[in-house]
C-alpha cells in the first residue's frame, strides 16, 4: 500500500501489482501526464465520497452563526471564490444526513479485511451524536 496514488498506479502499470485503488482525480492527473497509462482500465468505482469536513465546536460562541454564515457565503464574493479555488472547491454547504455514509461503510468494509490494522477495534458506522456539522 504505497502512501502516494503516484506510486500506486506505477506499480500497477509496471505488473508488481494486479490492482490498486485510487481517486479518480490521481488516475486522470497520471494519464495526463503519461499518456501510456491510458491502457489502464477501471475494474469499480465506489460511491461518491464527501471531501472534507469542517467542524466547529458543538458548544455556542461569540460570533460562531457569523462565522459558518461567511463560510456557506464565500461562493458569492470574488476573494472568497478565489480563497475556495486554493483548495480546488466550489464552495462549502452543510452536511446533509447520509453524506458521511459511503466513508462510514469504506472504514468497517476496510477493517474487515484481513490484516489490516486495528482489525479487532473496527469503527461501527453508527450515526454520531450532533450530526449536524459544518
Amino acid at each position: 500500500m504505497p502512501d502516494k496514488a503516484q506510486a500506486c498506479i506505477l506499480s500497477l502499470y509496471f505488473g508488481t501489482v494486479d490492482a490498486c485503488a485510487v481517486d479518480e482525480v490521481s488516475l486522470n492527473l497520471a494519464k495526463e501526464m503519461n499518456p501510456q497509462l491510458g491502457k489502464l482500465r477501471v475494474l469499480a468505482r465506489s460511491r461518491p465520497m464527501i471531501e472534507g469536513v469542517i467542524g466547529t465546536p458543538v458548544e455556542p460562541h461569540p460570533y460562531q452563526k457569523e462565522m459558518i454564515d461567511a463560510m456557506l457565503s464565500l461562493h458569492e464574493d470574488p476573494r472568497g471564490r478565489q480563497g475556495l479555488m486554493v483548495f480546488k472547491s466550489d464552495r462549502i454547504v452543510r452536511i446533509q444526513p447520509g453524506d458521511l455514509d459511503s466513508a462510514r461503510e469504506l472504514c468497517r468494509d476496510y477493517y474487515q479485511l484481513p490484516g489490516s490494522p486495528n482489525r479487532q477495534a473496527a469503527p461501527a458506522p453508527t450515526a454520531q451524536r450532533g450530526e449536524e456539522r459544518y
